[in-house]
Parts: structure tokens; sequence; C-alpha cells
């Protein structure tokens, strides 16, 4: 008797999956025929709790109705999802997007600190000469999901204002400019980013690339002493150029992270791990990079040219 209700447990979650299939599959294809818009498709994610609910009363009803009744019961709470959803992306209008700009004097600091705490956005950071200006900043974003900006001290602190709201994933956009004549300490968190950071033209003191699911790339500056870059938590997609010649050191530890170093990988899920260029430990402007926790994917070159 357990086998078989194992055996019907099996086939009713199969059933299930495979209407889930069924269901992405009609939204791909609706998406395909240019019946849904790509704000439409990305409207999709808000009702990310959605899921959460499909999933919970599936649960319930396999547990009350015999398995045949709790097949039809979960098929119908799917389908019913299903409707809701697209009737929600069809009807309800994309938020409109806005767009914002933000400065603020350096007050004569001479050194500087960004951190930012941002979430499904792509970000764009890049440096120049600003003259009298700490940084210079463009929000685009849908109503409503404006980031908090603050400054403190030299400290530029960009972090999210929205919570669980709305995710607005690949509808926000922000794009920093930093003031190149003060040297920069670069903290980036929040997960969800998807950015480039040119910063060939900065005074980089420090590079810290934390939280989940990030997928940066990075154009490093020549470093003026020993410059740490650390990557951490997550499931981080770094990829780091440096100028050509440049020594680094790299330590990973922890977690399941890998390293594509100058053509040599290096994994650690259990033992730490090092690699070093020649010339390293006697090398006065240097980058020490360090990878630890999570499951992060970096990669290491040099530049071109």
């Amino acid at each position: 008797m357990k086998a078989e209700n194992s055996g019907v447990t099996r086939n009713q979650r199969g059933s299930l999956v495979g209407l889930l299939l069924v269901a992405l599959g009609v939204i791909a294809l609706l998406a395909n025929l240019g019946l849904i818009s790509a704000d439409a498709l990305l409207g999709l994610l808000d009702l990310w709790p959605l899921l959460l609910i499909v999933i919970g009363l599936e649960l319930i009803v396999r547990r009350l109705l015999a398995p045949p009744r709790a097949t039809l019961a979960g098929a119908a709470i799917l389908a019913l999802a299903v409707v809701g959803a697209l009737a929600y992306v069809s009807l309800v209008p994309p938020p409109a997007i806005e767009t914002t700009t933000a400065s603020a004097p350096a007050g004569g600091v001479d050194k500087a600190a960004l951190d930012l705490g941002l979430g499904a956005s792509n970000l764009e950071v890049k440096s120049a000469s600003l003259g009298t200006d700490l940084y210079r900043a463009t929000f685009q974003f849908p109503k409503g999901s404006a980031p908090d900006v603050s400054v403190d001290n030299g400290t530029v602190g960009i972090s999210d204002h929205q919570g669980f709201g709305r995710l607005a994933f690949g509808r926000r956009h922000v794009s920093l400019t930093l003031n190149s004549d003060i040297p920069w300490a670069i903290s980036v968190g929040g997960g969800a980013t998807n950015g480039t950071l040119d910063l060939r033209l900065l005074k980089l003191t420090s590079l810290d690339v934390n939280g989940g699911a990030n997928r940066e790339t990075v154009d490093l500056p020549p470093p003026h002493g020993t410059v740490t870059l650390s990557i951490s938590g997550g499931a981080s997609n770094l990829t780091l150029h440096r100028p050509p010649g440049t020594p680094v050191s790299v330590q990973i530890s922890g977690g399941a992270s890998n390293l594509d170093a100058d053509g040599h990988h290096i994994s650690a899920f259990a033992n730490d791990q090092s690699w070093s260029t020649p010339g390293y430990d006697s090398a006065q402007d240097r980058y020490q990079v360090d990878v630890s926790g999570g499951a992060s994917s970096v990669k290491l070159d040099q530049a071109a040219g």
C-alpha cells in the first residue's frame, strides 16, 4: 500500500510539473508571437509571491484530497494562477520610467567611499575629473522604486528603498561617475546587479563585492601600493581586467568558488588555494584578490593592449 501511494504521489508530482512546463511554454509562445511585450514579461517577476501561494495550496490539497482529486485540484490551481498572471500583464500597464540626477560637492575630502546596496539593477560606474563634484549620478526607475542616496563625510551610499515590493528587474538603471582626482574605496552588494565598472582612471584603494547573484565586469586601474579586491558570499560572477604586467596574488577559501587567473584554473571546495604571479612578493604596486564563501566564479586576466 505504501509503495502504491508513493507511486501515485510521484505521478501526481509529474503531472503538476508537466502542467507547469505547459504554462511556461504558453507564456513563451505568446511572447514570441508579440502578444506579450518585454515589459509585460518583466512584470511577471512582480508576481513572485504567487508561486509561493500555488505551492502552498498544492501541498494543502495533496493532504486533504485523494490522489486523483488532488491532481485535478492542483491542475485547477495552476491554471487559475496562469490565467491570473496573463491577465495581470495584459491589463496592468507597466510602470512609467522616471529619470533623476544627483550629485554632491567634494567639500575638500582627501578620500572617498562608494557603498552600493542595490538589487535587481543594471549598474554602470565610471570615473572622470569632475572638478568640485564628488560624484554625479543618473537614475532610471519605475515610479516608486527610486534608490535612497546619502552622502556623509565623503561616503556615497546608494541603497534600495522598495524592500520586497516591485522587483522592477531589468527596469532600473544606475549610472555613476566618480571624481577620479580622489582615492575611492568601493563596495558593491545587494544582489542581482548586472553591471560594468570602468575604473581605469580611478585611484582605487579597495574593491569589495558581496551578496548574491551579482554579475559584474571590472576594468581595474594601475594599483598604488597593495590594493585588496574581496569577493564573498552568494553566487557572484565577476570578471576582472587588470593592466598588463600588474602583479597579483589570489587566495580562495570556503564555499565552491572557482577562479580562472591568466588561464590557470583554481577551485576551492574544502581546502584553501592560492596563486601568485612571478615577482608578486617584491612588487610595491600590486593586487591582492581574496575570494571566500558562496559559489563565486571569478575570471582574472590582463587587459588587451
